[in-house]
């Protein structure tokens, strides 16, 4: 009975050990294995929590308060840690420092503050190499171009800066405007143009190496049950075949032919919150989790349905033709957008998860109890 009963155990714990979270899985695609999951520590604020970027063998992770932390993707030990909120002066009286988003080059990390400092890093140790003024708070992402380092300030400048020493190359004021929400449109490169949105409701298309204008566009038009009075662009537009797909913070998406910026396209039925791309077509996620086709050549409405989820569901991102999805519950979703099906259903976290990202075939999640999960 004994033996019995020790037998019975083991098998028990084999079976809980081996947890449906381990393994992701796409019909007919390599699977998604859980490599490690580590606990970064829980960290609420107003502005959200954490954040990443990574390079072929690590993750920085980095929250608001201006903690970074290099940590190895190939055991989830970390490399090393800085905290720049106690290095320099705080800039708020709560003391949050309020680190932008990480930029990652082959040597160094690049990243804005709200103290209107921009950073460069050596990745490798942790070590500033150098840090210079901006116009202003630097909340998105730093882009690259070249030799240059490419930023979007809260009040409407886009800077170039030299990335080797910082020197600034040029500055040009895009607009701003004084109801909106907090937050900037990243640059994004195109034949060797930058296209990026502003707080004053506009598309500009800019020359990287003068900073000059070539064309703006106004595509702030309200979804039509929308009455706020925001006009800001802050998403970061997708360019697909010579065409920008953008919204506006007032949930209006629209098409814009990249040569003369005449606006092909408007969808303003409904507020919409995310836009995927994949096989000529174009899928419009809004604010109510309804999933909208469209024909990327005509724009005709081939279907729309609403995604099976009782609860709100955050972070979502497209990976080959399914649509990776969390929700507050602690599930992660795999919607084929082919036809909508639910492909997969898994619970990840006992808690809400908070973060999807994914790129190279490398999935980080994050639960709202500080887990974050990295799936290779």
């Amino acid at each position: 009975m004994n033996v019995f009963r020790l037998y019975f155990l083991i098998l028990l714990i084999f079976f809980l050990g081996c947890t449906d979270n381990d393994y992701i899985h796409f019909m007919n695609k390599p699977y998604l294995k859980k490599v490690w999951q580590i606990n970064i520590g829980k960290y609420n604020n107003e502005y959200y929590n954490y954040s990443f970027s990574f390079n072929k063998d690590i993750i920085f992770i980095y929250n608001y308060s201006g903690i970074i932390k290099a940590i190895s993707l190939k055991d989830g030990k970390q490399k090393w840690f800085v905290n720049l909120s106690c290095k320099y002066k705080k800039f708020r009286n709560d003391g949050i420092f309020l680190l932008g988003n990480i930029c990652v080059d082959i040597k160094n990390i690049y990243f804005g503050t709200e103290n209107a400092k921009l950073y460069s890093i050596n990745f490798s140790n942790g070590v500033i190499d150098w840090c210079v003024d901006a116009a202003g708070e630097i909340l998105s992402k730093p882009f690259l171009f070249n030799d240059l380092v490419l930023v979007h300030t809260v009040n409407g400048v886009l800077q170039a800066f030299n990335k080797n020493n910082g020197e600034i190359k040029w500055s040009i004021f895009l607009g701003y405007s004084n109801f909106g929400v907090r937050g900037e449109s990243e640059p994004v490169m195109f034949n060797n143009l930058i296209i990026i949105g502003s707080d004053n409701g506009f598309i500009n298309v800019i020359s990287p190496y003068d900073g000059k204008l070539i064309w703006k566009k106004f595509i702030s038009y309200p979804y039509k049950d929308n009455f706020n009075n925001m006009i800001d662009v802050d998403y970061t537009p997708i360019i697909y075949h010579g065409v920008i797909y953008s919204l506006s913070s007032n949930g209006c998406f629209l098409a814009i032919d990249f040569i003369s910026g005449d606006i092909l396209y408007k969808y303003d039925n409904k507020f919409i919150k995310n836009i995927f791309i994949y096989n000529n077509c174009i899928y419009l996620l809004d604010n109510m989790n309804y999933l909208i086709s469209l024909n990327i050549d005509n724009y005709y409405i081939k279907s729309q349905r609403m995604l099976p989820f009782k609860y709100d569901s955050i972070s979502s991102i497209l990976y080959k033709n399914y649509i990776i999805i969390g929700d507050n519950l602690g599930y992660l979703y795999l919607i084929d957008i082919n036809n909508f099906s639910v492909f997969f259903r898994s619970k990840i976290s006992n808690f809400g998860l908070n973060i999807i990202f994914y790129k190279n075939n490398k999935l980080f999640i994050l639960d709202n109890n500080g887990y974050l999960f990295f799936y290779n």
